[in-house]
């Protein structure tokens, strides 16, 4: 099985970009690939990672492919296979923690320090009822 470790969206190193669109052009034949390199990254300070993100797949034939590859609903994702087809330009994205470098500049023992809503021990959210149920499609399709 072939899963995404970061997202379905992350765009390959360019190195291995022509791997992977020989392995979705064949994947119904036996490959050999172990595993590929993301355009991903992390943002750490003094050992603590405050935030991450990616390159964006910005070809539509490409993504198109990992998701077909990854067994992605096709109809899900038509939108934003339409929407690259029309050009998109290479995109990165990037999400910060500030609860998480507020922790690290306060120099806290613990990020719940500095957490606006924390969570009980349990992991759920006393102000929301979080979380919720989630039905067994959505779990398989996100390998869950």
């Amino acid at each position: 099985t072939i899963q995404s470790v970061h997202h379905p969206f992350t765009a390959p190193v360019k190195a291995e970009e022509q791997n992977l669109r020989i392995l979705i052009e064949n994947r119904d034949k036996l490959c050999t690939y172990d595993s590929m390199s993301s355009r991903s990254y992390d943002l750490v300070i003094n050992g603590y990672e405050i935030g991450g993100g990616s390159v964006r797949i910005h070809d539509a034939s490409l993504q198109e492919g990992v998701l077909d590859l990854l067994g992605s609903d096709r109809d899900e994702f038509q939108h934003l296979i339409d929407a690259l087809s029309l050009g998109c330009p290479p995109h990165a994205g990037i999400a910060l923690g500030l609860d998480r470098l507020i922790s690290v500049l306060c120099e806290t023992d613990s990020i719940r320090d500095t957490i606006a809503f924390p969570k009980s021990s349990q992991g759920s959210d006393l102000m929301t009822g979080a979380p919720g149920e989630i039905d067994r499609k959505t779990l398989l399709e996100y390998n869950l």
